[in-house]
């Protein structure tokens, strides 16, 4: 079903621009993929990404209506404060910074003077059509099997980085190439456009923990467009959509992959710095006994100790995997207290432990509030389909949950242990879930109150 969709919008709505990229716009994609075999999904991702970084692409992206254009006083405001910040960076944090950052070009200008002539939808609908390309290549790329691999000597977290750049921007163009195409009526193909952006970002959270990270900002750019059009779904959209929720609730394939590349990469890491010699550099003081003690240890001791360490990151990656097998209600542990004392480790044991903590901090408990919030999201983009289909069906909304007569495990929601929540208001309704005590209620279109610390990495 998923392939099939992806066929019907690749030899269907088929760009003109849709050719080999230029050999300036392939940096990213060259360096994490020297031998690309043109099979692997995850190329055609880097290249629509690297289709993005486009100084044009950001001008379209920060243009505003004038309403909410800041003022000249603003922008000076905002001109002091980068500086501030600029000024307050280390040298090799200000290298970064510049070279990240886009620099506006007479052309950039001559761009932003256009847009500014235009409307809204006359904006994205120009933005659309200059980055077409991009969105092909994520439909080219849907197509093709999902495989984590790229360069073996790329630099540690730098395809983390493509990818997670790569799933932003295609987010947010193709939430207004939906917006294009619903507003120009053309619900169908705008809701297709959602489901192949959602389905790119259900994949590349198979890759490990930092690019499930970024599928989930993708995964809230995109379930706040579906919620701003749900009512213009037609019938067979919310049955098509309901089955891609479903398949991707089901595939906990993807989730086992995740565990498995992060275990990699952390372990990966770790023997890169213990190499370098970064842990002693930086993380051990010279004076401490326990630095003293690695120093003192033989080639095979370090190997054993070494070894010690790798079993207690995979000890840590395996409980997670055990609670990605158990049922979803299982998988958000009570949150561990911090049990540190703020001490430095004094034997080769405990330094082995609080590496491994370190390196593995990131499947703990906020990575997991993280996943369900997002699965609670899919949950209420299918009942949503549900609700709707069953209004085209029968006339009206359904007066509760239960009058549908849909399989109970769409209606229970894991995170907060109860039946998703539905109630009519009027001529319409609302269908949210209760959430926990950290996410507080959640709707598809999510954002955490100001005195929550697990925010949407998508929120402005």
């Amino acid at each position: 079903m998923i392939l099939s969709i992806a066929t019907v919008l690749l030899m269907g709505w088929h760009s003109p621009y849709l050719t080999d990229l230029q050999s300036d716009q392939q940096t990213q994609f060259d360096k994490l993929f020297p031998h690309a075999t043109g099979e692997n999904g995850l190329e055609d991702y880097v290249k629509a990404g690297d289709l993005l970084i486009d100084s044009e692409f950001q001008v379209f992206q920060s243009w505003l209506p004038p309403e909410k254009r800041p003022t000249p006083e603003q922008e000076r405001q905002q001109a002091v404060a980068r500086q501030k910040l600029l000024d307050s960076m280390t040298p090799e944090e200000r290298i970064a910074a510049k070279r990240d950052s886009y620099t506006r070009t007479s052309r950039d200008v001559e761009l932003s003077d256009h847009l500014n002539s235009l409307n809204y939808l006359q904006v994205k609908s120009e933005e659309v059509q200059r980055f077409q390309r991009s969105l092909d290549l994520m439909i080219k790329g849907n197509l093709k099997p999902f495989v984590y691999a790229v360069a073996p000597d790329a630099e540690p977290g730098e395809e983390d980085f493509a990818v997670a750049r790569s799933a932003r921007h295609i987010a947010r163009l193709s939430s207004d190439a939906a917006f294009v195409a619903f507003a120009s009526g053309q619900s169908t193909q705008g809701a297709e456009i959602l489901d192949q952006a959602l389905l790119m970002a259900h994949r590349i959270g198979s890759g490990n923990i930092i690019e499930r990270m970024a599928a989930d900002g993708m995964m809230g750019i995109l379930f706040r467009r579906f919620g701003e059009h749900l009512g213009a779904l037609s019938l067979s959209d919310t049955k098509r959509i309901s089955k891609l929720a479903s398949e991707l609730l089901d595939d906990r394939d993807g989730i086992h992959a995740m565990v498995r590349n992060e275990r990699i990469r952390v372990e990966l890491t770790v023997e890169r710095e213990l190499k370098t010699g970064l842990f002693q550099k930086a993380s051990i003081d010279e004076k401490l006994p326990v630095a003293q003690q690695l120093k003192s240890l033989t080639d095979t001791q370090k190997l054993e100790w070494f070894n010690k360490l790798n079993q207690s990151i995979r000890d840590r990656f395996d409980t997670l995997a055990q609670r990605f097998d158990s049922p979803e209600e299982n998988w958000l542990a009570v949150k561990d207290k911090d049990t540190s004392d703020g001490k430095d480790p004094q034997t080769l044991d405990q330094l082995a432990e609080k590496i491994s903590t370190e390196f593995t901090i990131g499947v703990e408990h906020e990575f997991m509030v993280s996943v369900l919030r997002r699965r609670t999201q899919l949950r209420l983009l299918r009942l949503h389909c549900r609700i709707l289909a069953y209004r085209f069906e029968s006339g009206h909304y359904p007066k509760n949950l239960e009058e549908m007569r849909i399989d109970r495990s769409e209606i229970y929601d894991p995170l907060s242990r109860k039946p998703l929540q539905y109630t009519v208001e009027g001529l319409s309704y609302k269908a949210f879930s209760a959430g926990n005590q950290e996410t507080g209620q959640i709707e598809l279109n999510y954002r955490v109150s100001a005195d929550q610390s697990n925010r949407d990495p998508d929120r402005p």
